[in-house]
């Protein structure tokens, strides 16, 4: 929802701009036929305000639209740069909300970890708020499944590279590895965006 508003907005200000620029032109038409009856050159002085009136409306797109574009391109930026800088520092949202459940459960005792047997792989959505109810598109090389909320998959894979990939409301993420008699274990968290990540 958000995005659309963003998508409406940037629009909505393109439309505001032309208008803006086509009622300038025919201001200044008007302005100057008046003006030009004063003088006996109605025409002359019509053709020359509808110049200045465009200019003038040219001007305050320029002004107007520069600011706003300015500031929309601050707010892109610094979204940008957030997630490079949290991709440099190796911080993500699954450290911090990782971090902050592990401070809320110190005193639980956590279940006995069990090890995979070799050349199979664990594919664990984490439980989320997000997307709750829907499912996630999980493929595996050539086979595809999905995945509820907090539900996890075991399969059995042979050795060799392979490519997991990850698909939730027209997001996506996908990751290469290698077994080599050996397992691995996949986390999968739907928070925009989507991510993979091997434990």
């Amino acid at each position: 929802m958000l995005d659309f508003v963003k998508k409406a907005f940037r629009n909505g200000i393109v439309v505001i701009l032309w208008i803006n620029l086509i009622l300038s032109a025919i201001a200044g038409g008007i302005v100057g036929y008046y003006l030009g009856q004063l003088n006996g050159k109605a025409g002359e002085y019509a053709f020359l305000g509808v110049i200045i009136g465009s200019l003038c409306g040219l001007l305050t797109d320029i002004v107007g639209g520069g600011f706003i574009t300015t500031i929309l391109s601050i707010e892109k930026n610094t979204e940008e740069q957030t997630a490079l800088l949290k991709k440099h520092l190796g911080i993500n949202d699954i450290s911090v909300d990782n971090q902050r459940e592990g401070k809320n459960n110190e005193s639980k005792k956590s279940d006995p970890v069990i090890p995979l047997p070799n050349n199979q792989i664990k594919i664990i959505r984490l439980k989320s708020v997000i997307g709750s109810a829907l499912l996630a598109d999980i493929r595996l090389d050539n086979q595809s499944f999905q995945l509820e909320n907090g539900e996890e998959k075991i399969i059995k894979i042979e050795n060799g590279k392979h490519i997991i990939s990850a698909s939730f409301n027209n997001d996506y993420d996908k990751l290469e590895f290698e077994i080599n008699n050996n397992s691995k274990v996949f986390n999968v968290f739907i928070k925009p965006p989507i991510k993979i990540q091997e434990t």
